[in-house]
């Protein structure tokens, strides 16, 4: 069994908290109450376990990218809220929700009267405020002014619960104030595997102090180098200590236990039978899902030389998808299923296949073709460059079905053709495998770990925030995005050479250098739930109005039932080709979506809140 304490969880009956009122003066003896549950060191411990709840779970982290243009969920023509404007002021919204702080907030208040050492009471609190810090981060991300409580409130407080909120700077200045109180004064190695400690402290500095320093330079509110800085030292000392990475990109999503893994500093700690979740079972690896990335993302990987699509004397073209794939950024590879064409064997089910041989007669789509040495080479190239860079139990292909009992013929599959019922079959022939493994088989439920925190996201932060003050410069990218390409077969960043031409289909408004470090950020960690946060601290709504598109393909091929770009039905694109298209236009972005509104019933509850600018407010 794995010793990460995230799979423990605890019974809500452990402790009884007398938190709105103490109007029994006598305590029960046979149940802990706060005054008696805080004591001892591993009082405080066991309580801060179930602190760990607050992070997002594995399918909020690998999907929840399908927030933004570039992993669409294709389970319907007009699916992303915002680009489709479909974000209401809901009656009720469960972000909207300062439970935990509350939580938090009665450890912390329990601190002083307990029998801790003053070094134990200094950790405990640096722990507490690390989460409260956590989870002030998100609403003030979602929602910008908000109640700062530092305390728990009861009945009396009438202040704080029919108060207004407080200003954004007064937050942000909180919750730096309390993280770097944490990172002075937490155990270094926290409590132990797999627990908060002082390099988790820093990674949330790091990554707070992007964001708000971000957010304030491109939405006009001043300080940003407050934060900017704040994330620049944090990463500093992060790089110091961890300046090594983890040389197989797939394993840090594809592995059954993270402990020791270069470079992760929490994760998720899954256990089989214990604690599981259902990312490949209901998405990954099964016929339900319709995960993809985008046209636009998949261009967003380099070629091999270092340079985009867009200017690389390396890129094939993507008129054909082996083409595509060609001399590419092995992350590519290692988070979109590359095309292949086998023989199956046996049964429809079965996972029985063999290689394509020249000279066979194979039916693909409604093509059939006499198989050439040339096609042999081409169906297996990618099948034969995953045997090299990755486990087989992880990204082998021809890509298998959750139970294992199907290999996939042929991919990219279309879920409208007539045979693309089956799994790994979408509607841009960019299926979404980032998380894909076939170790243990079998499991209607999946337990490989996901991080939370690591070192590549905080070399990624340290890059741009030096970006943002003028700092970036060549030693950067070589301790940052030097490092983290050579592992994926992709030439060094040299700052020198890139220029305005650098690469021709960049966003004009930002700078080529720039450019290219999101670029970077955005390849590294797609689908670990950063880029919908990206793009509002960039201010870059913009790019929700672009209407997403998919692979090139020659609709007779998928018996005309694709629709293709610049043709307004399926029926108007019989035999014709181009890039498919599945969503319909986007009415596009809002100004007033960079903040979420505030639910209906807390305006009703409380009179003295304000809705965000844009949104309805109660009539």
């Amino acid at each position: 069994m794995k010793n990460g304490l995230l799979i423990i969880s605890i019974s809500g009956s452990l402790f009884l908290m007398n938190s709105c009122s103490d109007f029994l003066d006598i305590e029960p003896k046979n149940l802990q109450t706060e005054k008696t549950a805080f004591q001892t060191y591993s009082n405080f411990a066991t309580y801060s376990l179930g602190l760990y709840d607050v992070f997002p779970g594995a399918n909020d982290i690998a999907f929840g990218d399908a927030k933004t243009p570039w992993l669409n969920n294709n389970t319907q023509i007009n699916g992303n809220a915002w680009a489709y404007r479909k974000i209401t002021e809901a009656s009720n919204n469960s972000e909207w929700n300062f439970s935990f702080i509350r939580r938090v907030n009665i450890m912390l208040d329990n601190i002083d009267p307990s029998q801790l050492t003053d070094k134990e009471k200094a950790h405990w609190r640096s722990v507490g405020l690390f989460f409260r810090s956590y989870r002030y981060i998100r609403l003030m991300s979602l929602y910008g002014d908000v109640p700062w409580i530092e305390h728990v409130v009861t009945e009396d407080d009438v202040d704080i619960i029919y108060g207004k909120r407080d200003s954004r700077d007064v937050v942000a200045a909180n919750i730096l104030r309390d993280l770097l109180y944490a990172e002075q004064n937490i155990n270094a190695d926290g409590d132990g595997t797999n627990t908060v400690n002082v390099h988790v402290v820093r990674a949330l500095i790091s990554r707070f102090g992007l964001f708000e320093g971000t957010w304030r330079k491109y939405h006009g509110l001043g300080d940003a180098e407050t934060y900017l800085n704040a994330c620049v030292t944090m990463s500093e000392k992060l790089l110091q200590s961890f300046p090594n990475l983890h040389n197989k990109y797939e394993e840090l999503f594809n592995s059954q236990d993270l402990t020791g893994m270069t470079g992760v500093l929490l994760f998720y700690a899954y256990e089989l039978n214990i604690l599981t979740h259902g990312v490949q079972r209901s998405n990954s690896r099964a016929s339900g899902s319709t995960y993809e990335l985008s046209k636009e993302m998949v261009g967003k990987y380099l070629c091999s030389d270092g340079r985009p699509i867009s200017t690389s004397s390396l890129y094939d073209g993507d008129k054909s998808v082996f083409d595509e794939f060609r001399n590419r950024d092995y992350r590519l590879l290692l988070t979109v299923v590359p095309p292949s064409r086998v023989h199956k064997g046996g049964a429809p089910t079965s996972l029985e296949w063999r290689f394509l041989e020249p000279g066979e007669t194979v039916t693909i789509g409604t093509t059939t073709l006499t198989v050439t040495d040339e096609d042999c080479a081409k169906f297996r190239e990618y099948i034969d460059l995953l045997a090299k860079i990755s486990k087989p139990t992880q990204k082998a292909l021809p890509v298998i079905a959750w139970n294992n009992t199907l290999a996939t013929n042929y991919t990219p599959r279309f879920r409208n053709f007539a045979e693309g019922i089956a799994p790994f079959s979408g509607q841009h022939g960019y299926w979404y495998y980032k998380y894909y493994d076939t170790d243990p088989p079998l499991q209607a439920t999946n337990s490989q770990d996901f991080p939370i925190f690591r070192i590549e996201e905080a070399m990624l932060n340290y890059a741009e925030a030096k970006f943002e003050l003028g700092q970036f410069n060549q030693d950067v990218a070589d301790r940052t995005i030097n490092k983290i390409r050579v592992r994926v077969n992709v030439a060094p960043m040299n700052v020198a050479e890139i220029d305005e031409t650098f690469d021709t289909e960049r966003d004009q408004a930002v700078s080529p250098v720039l450019w290219e470090i999101r670029r970077e950020r955005m390849v590294e960690l797609i689908g670990e739930d950063f880029l919908f946060n990206d793009v509002r601290r960039w201010k870059k709504g913009e790019y929700y109005n672009k209407q997403q598109k998919g692979a090139w393909v020659k609709n007779a091929e998928y018996n005309n039932v694709l629709r293709i770009e610049g043709y307004p039905t399926v029926a108007a694109s019989k035999d014709k080709e181009g890039y498919v298209i599945y969503l319909q236009e986007p009415l596009g972005w809002l100004e007033h979506y960079y903040l979420f509104p505030i639910p209906l019933k807390e305006l009703i509850l409380n009179p003295e809140l304000e809705q965000n600018p844009g949104y309805n407010s109660p009539q």
